[in-house]
């Protein structure tokens, strides 16, 4: 793989976010449609009743608030009714645009590929240098590390890339019920439901931003890595393994780690639950390390016990075949 004609990463998110964007698109559209008719009859009748008791003097109420009251039930409508509107200003917001703009300011590779395949690139064309350069019966021995090299660089990438299309496909199904969430404002009962539909689109929109954030940052390092120049392959294997195997790890702990920093969501219980695993995992080796330690210092010193008392009894019996 020495160009882009071949890129695995690009062509499998293509594959992925087509289906994934039309789902959406029907979803909201379907949704959209369904909620138009009783959604619209009920702010009519609401806007009616309660401006004509406002104007009636029968609540004491200011037309300053019937107002603030009557903007917002035409916004809910609107965003609720409106599939275009709720694209505008939901799904391109919070499902493209800041994912993008993020991606781009981090993300400086010239050649606007997906990242995970320019990873691959790299780790390529940085191979094929230096299998070149190898001597006739060398090339079994780069081969065979190369090898080795450019599985770690792909179990890296493929993780990333899962979890990359995790956060995507969650936003597709919280975007997809906006509409919905979003009619259930107009009502004092059902406003909890909307507010927490927005506290979960924001923390899984976070998790998408952090996700790009902290794989790109680890791309970066790897990229760095591979962008230098190399006479031999024994230089170039062990920091590419070392840090494919690392950024593998975190990619495996980001979603916990993501939902932990955006403080909530639904994965902040089950990253705190990983987190309460992994520590007492940590202490549970540490324990049984420690009883190792000591059943072996046990046991050292039972053997130098042991060693003591037959020094003991070999001199005792020198001495004793001496008086003979």
């Amino acid at each position: 793989m020495t160009d882009f004609s071949s890129s695995p990463f690009e062509s499998v998110s293509g594959y992925i976010l087509k289906p994934l964007n039309e789902a959406m698109d029907m979803t909201v559209e379907n949704l959209s449609g369904a909620i138009s008719a009783p959604l619209n009859l009920a702010s009519i009748i609401f806007i009616f009743l309660y401006g004509y008791n406002v104007m009636t003097g029968r609540v004491a109420l200011s037309t300053h608030s019937l107002l603030n009251n009557v903007v917002k039930i035409v916004v809910v409508t609107t965003m609720a009714t409106n599939a275009d509107t709720f694209n505008i200003y939901v799904k391109n917001i919070f499902f493209n645009d800041l994912a993008n703009a993020i991606g781009n300011a981090l993300n400086d590779n010239k050649t606007g590929s997906n990242v995970f395949d320019y990873i691959l690139l790299q780790a390529s064309s940085r191979y094929q240098e230096v299998l070149a350069k190898a001597w006739f019966f060398e090339k079994i021995l780069v081969g065979l590390l190369g090898f080795l090299m450019i599985c770690a660089v792909i179990v890296f990438c493929i993780g990333g890339f899962i979890v990359q299309m995790f956060a995507q496909v969650a936003l597709v199904m919280i975007i997809g019920l906006g509409p919905l969430f979003i009619s259930l404002y107009l009502f004092n009962a059902t406003r909890k439901f909307t507010d927490a539909w927005i506290t979960t689109l924001v923390n899984f929109t976070i998790l998408q931003v952090l996700v790009i954030m902290l794989g790109t940052i680890m791309c970066k390092i790897i990229v760095h890595v591979l962008g230098g120049s190399y006479d031999s392959i024994y230089i170039l294997f062990p920091p590419v393994v070392v840090i494919s195997i690392i950024g593998a790890i975190l990619f495996r702990a980001l979603p916990g780690i993501a939902s932990a920093l955006a403080s909530g969501g639904p994965y902040f219980n089950a990253g705190l639950s990983s987190g309460g695993q992994i520590i007492s995992m940590l202490s549970g080796g540490a324990k049984a390390g420690g009883n190792a330690a000591k059943s072996a210092a046990s046991k050292l010193s039972g053997a130098a016990s042991v060693a003591s008392a037959a020094a003991k009894a070999a001199k005792t019996g020198a001495q004793g075949r001496g008086r003979f």
